[in-house]
């Protein structure tokens, strides 16, 4: 297990991460993230961005494994141990092995 406790971490390093500890808690990674048309919406006022964005800078660089190939934005995880979890807390993870 590796602690990343200030140290500095590549982007989408969590693609690789199996399980996570954070303070008491623990997570395992069960699937990647992928991002829907919702956040094409403007909060302020419900209109469609036009542009499609974040969605298609998303699309050139980080698409999904899946049959769909949808646009990703990180990993969904699910609780394995609740626990406390408190600023500054060192985060511990372990990647996969594939």
């Amino acid at each position: 297990m590796s602690s990343w406790t200030g140290q500095k971490i590549q982007p989408y390093e969590e693609d690789t991460w199996e399980w996570v500890r954070i303070g008491d808690a623990v997570f395992r990674n069960v699937k990647e993230c992928t991002r829907c048309t919702l956040t094409t919406i403007g909060p302020e006022n419900g209109v469609r961005n036009s542009d499609r964005e974040p969605l298609k800078t998303l699309e050139k660089y980080r698409l999904s494994n899946g049959p769909h190939k949808l646009p990703v934005m990180g990993i969904n995880l699910e609780v394995r141990k609740t626990g406390v979890i408190k600023v500054g807390d060192p985060v511990y993870v372990v990647k996969s092995t594939n």
